[in-house]
């Protein structure tokens, strides 16, 4: 974020879609649900983009930065999805201003509302300045008009369209008889939920079912997202086999090397249903301890 706009930003009052921070605790249990319940009643409220902005004296307005603050993206998206459903999409940027380290919480406005606290099952919104839960009828409203609560439409807010194999994508609309050419693509993309386009940036993102249908490196964004074959039959290699990629792709390669591998005599489609099932039924907005 440039400094002409954050300062613009801080002239701001706290509101519905921004509130400010001098620190935060992302150590303690308690820290990190209030973080998650401060992201959650932005992500729900009206108005676009949201942020929460670290380091500024919330009733003065002075910068005080958040000093040596230990602090990533990576964190920040570990407390949010661990504790939401669906997972909010947000990003962190860590800036220098009026010679303070400030942080940015951007919360994007999201096709998945309303958001929901996973441990108490309350759903905030803000009013004012402040977190409230939401009533009914908000929560109705929301339903309404999301249409959808499937967390892998929701997009990752460090991709781009540039991260999407089109050849795989013209391959799907082709099963499905549709053409595809260069001026329409993106349109169709994002109809599909393969992209997201930010309202206010116009930015577009790759969703997460879109990156592990149609993204070839994936494990750029999902380290995760792999399937370990342990090789120990008798007078083979003993060598770990690690196989990323697209689904499908991996699907199709763990067939075979099972294939390959095994003995005839051995039960390898059930081996290999069993691969597929993991695969497909994998909940992939959460990576190894989270």
């Amino acid at each position: 974020m440039d400094g002409k706009r954050l300062t613009n930003l801080i002239k701001r009052p706290e509101g519905p879609k921004l509130d400010f921070k001098q620190v935060i605790d992302i150590v303690t249990e308690s820290g990190r649900k209030e973080i998650a319940k401060d992201v959650c009643a932005i992500a729900n409220s009206k108005g676009g983009r949201g942020y929460i902005i670290l380091g500024i004296e919330d009733k003065t307005k002075r910068v005080m930065g958040i000093g040596s603050l230990d602090i990533t993206e990576e964190q920040i998206q570990q407390i949010i999805t661990s504790r939401s459903e669906p997972p909010i999409p947000i990003s962190l940027e860590l800036v220098e201003y009026e010679g303070k380290r400030l942080g940015i919480i951007n919360i994007y406005d999201g096709p998945q509302k309303p958001y929901q606290i996973r441990e108490t099952g309350a759903f905030y919104i803000r009013r004012g300045s402040t977190n409230d839960t939401m009533r009914k009828e908000e929560i109705i409203v929301a339903l309404q008009e999301s249409f959808s609560l499937n967390s892998e439409v929701f997009p990752i807010v460090n991709s781009s369209a540039d991260s999407i194999n089109f050849e795989l994508v013209k391959l799907y609309f082709a099963s499905k008889h549709i053409e595809v050419n260069e001026k329409d693509k993106y349109e169709l993309m994002i109809s599909s939920s393969i992209l997201f386009a930010d309202k206010e940036s116009g930015r577009q993102m790759a969703t997460l079912a879109g990156l592990l249908v149609f993204s070839d490196e994936n494990f750029i964004f999902f380290p995760h997202n792999f399937i370990r074959i342990v090789n120990k039959v008798e007078g083979t290699e003993k060598n770990d086999i690690i196989i990323q990629g697209n689904l499908l792709s991996m699907i199709d390669k763990s067939e075979m090397i099972l294939k390959e591998s095994l003995p005839e005599e051995y039960p390898v489609e059930a081996v290999f249903e069993a691969i597929m099932n993991a695969v497909i039924y994998r909940d992939y907005t959460f990576g190894p301890g989270k």
